[in-house]
């Protein structure tokens, strides 16, 4: 058993929008071994269709998904939201997925709600089903969904891109009067976070990262498979082995911003 435990989670996302969810997921669990799995050659993935994005995502998870894997956390809201069922069905380890945190959003606002995501999570049936849910029990909840085509690519060239900073702004403008929370559906859009609170410091930002980091540890514990040495590896869809170094390089950079930006907002 204690081989089985220092297995490696896989976190996974089409570029480095789960370095959010990794980052996060390291706070909570920071004894677990990780693998970072990022397609770069194919990301973003919510300019793609619902079979472009299920194809991919199993034929990575194919090869990803050999005995060295205890766990997925699927570090990408279109991609839980495409296939989530599919890897479920298909692999017997525990696999979570990350979308929209519409229901604290529910449950912490009575004002108007803007859900940022992409075009294709908002259309799934997966969100479609969580929407309905929520508006039947919460029927004077406003809420509006804003699709952000183009906006992971502007983070994915960097986290602190002026041009995906001044493109959310624009979003949020046209509802920012009564507004009281926005979800960050798009794990990319998690970045801009700090500059949302700096920008609307009244309006309440919500995402879904601490939430999946926390069910996770609680399905570790539950299935006795918590334990590892604190490892964090990455591996990408790219195979030239300049390019891959220089991904390491800016993947590690980027988490290392992130998680001291978690440690900082803590202390």
């Amino acid at each position: 058993m204690e081989s089985v435990k220092k297995k490696q989670i896989l976190c996974y996302d089409s570029g480095i929008g789960g370095i959010t969810v990794l980052a996060q997921a390291k706070q909570v669990l920071p004894d677990e071994n990780f693998i970072y799995f990022a397609d770069v050659t194919q990301v973003p993935y919510g300019d793609k269709n619902h079979e472009q994005i299920r194809r991919i995502i199993l034929t990575h998870m194919e090869e990803l998904l050999d005995d060295r894997i205890k766990a997925v956390l699927m570090a990408c809201n279109t991609g839980t939201a495409v296939c989530i069922k599919d890897l479920r069905a298909k692999y017997g380890i525990p696999i979570l997925g990350l979308e929209p945190a519409l229901k604290p959003a529910v449950e912490n606002c009575r004002g108007k709600i803007l859900v940022l995501a992409t075009a294709l999570t908002l259309q799934e049936e997966k969100f479609s089903h969580l929407l309905a849910h929520l508006q039947a029990t919460n029927p004077s909840q406003k809420i509006i969904l804003e699709p952000c085509p183009g906006l992971a690519d502007l983070v994915e060239e960097s986290p602190t891109n002026p041009d995906a900073i001044n493109y959310i702004f624009k979003k949020i403008a046209p509802h920012a009067d009564g507004l009281e929370g926005i979800v960050l559906g798009c794990t990319h859009y998690v970045f801009l976070r700090p500059f949302l609170q700096q920008e609307f410091p009244k309006i309440k930002i919500f995402d879904g990262n601490l939430g999946i980091a926390r069910l996770m540890k609680k399905t570790l514990e539950d299935s006795d498979l918590l334990g590892g040495e604190g490892t964090v590896l990455w591996k990408f869809s790219e195979t030239d082995p300049k390019q891959v170094s220089m991904l390491e390089n800016k993947f590690q950079t980027y988490y290392e911003f992130w998680y001291n930006n978690l440690q900082n907002n803590q202390s």
